[in-house]
């Protein structure tokens, strides 16, 4: 599966009926015009996590007894750090009352805002999985602890992964000798995954990744993409990543407890109270 994010909206009219076609996403060409792919590029976040799991899964099959290690990281006000051109900007730009509002950086999920985040999202994924920074680190890889190894007892209930046809291990999946690693980014998530001598290099990939693409931390007066006080430096075998828990040692997905206390709350309150006649909370 592919998702092409760019905000392609059906003409609305406004409350006297005038079709609005002033928002700039109007002028996009719809799906199947010839140049839709020049105008509006075809980004891949909607695999992130399949192709996390992938990575993960053909790790194991390279690496049956070794530990691999899981890690994810956030890009600050992601949204914000995709500035307008002064020249273009004023294409975003809407009428509030009396007031004429043009926005400086990309407003998320907006009708009068393009959805072109991705485009340097993957970009930074890529850069992660292709480059080699080596020897440069920074303060926030230097900051990683790693988890302590499990016991030899433990190690022996870690669920291998049988190869077939699709995975060969993560050698092939990469296809290229040169790299070492691969990065998956859901919009302004990534996750890393490797074997302990390679977890820190991974990271430390994702983390010049972001600097590169979204500026290094207070570059032109602005803030760090990844905040020190977002930044988990704790690194094991358990990950939530994109509202999910994975565990490598025992190969499993899940939905978080939390996820589920919450659903049952909201269908308790909002479906099954009113259809017995009773008060909701």
């Amino acid at each position: 599966m592919c998702a092409n994010t760019s905000t392609i909206l059906d003409t609305e009219d406004d409350a006297a009926g005038t079709p609005d076609d002033g928002a700039a996403n109007e002028q996009l060409p719809r799906k199947g015009a010839e140049d839709r792919e020049d105008k509006s590029p075809p980004v891949y976040y909607g695999t992130a996590f399949l192709r996390f799991l992938i990575w993960i899964y053909n790790l194991r099959v390279d690496h049956p007894a070794e530990d691999i290690y899981l890690s994810a990281d956030n890009i600050t006000a992601a949204f914000r750090r995709i500035l307008y051109h002064p020249d273009m900007a004023i294409l975003w730009a809407t009428v509030f009352q009396e007031f004429l509002v043009i926005p400086c950086g990309m407003i998320f999920g907006g009708r009068n805002s393009p959805s072109f985040y991705m485009i340097p999202g993957e970009l930074r994924a890529h850069v992660a999985s292709a480059s080699d920074f080596s020897p440069i680190t920074t303060d926030l890889s230097e900051s990683i602890v790693l988890a302590t190894p499990p016991s030899p007892r433990a190690a022996l209930q870690i669920v291998r992964a049988t190869p077939d046809d699709k995975n060969l291990g993560a050698a092939l999946l990469l296809n290229d000798p040169t790299r070492r690693y691969a990065h998956s980014s859901f919009v302004d998530n990534t996750g890393s995954a490797h074997i302990c001598s390679r977890i820190v290099g991974a990271i430390t990939n994702s983390i010049l990744s972001a600097y590169v693409i979204f500026s290094f931390p207070m570059e032109d007066r602005r803030a760090p993409c990844l905040y020190p006080f977002k930044w988990t430096p704790q690194v094991g075998f358990t990950l939530r990543f994109l509202g999910y828990l994975l565990d490598i040692q025992i190969k499993t997905v899940q939905w978080p407890e939390d996820k589920h206390a919450q659903l049952a709350a909201m269908l308790d309150d909002e479906w099954l109270a009113p259809s017995l006649g009773k008060t909701t909370r």
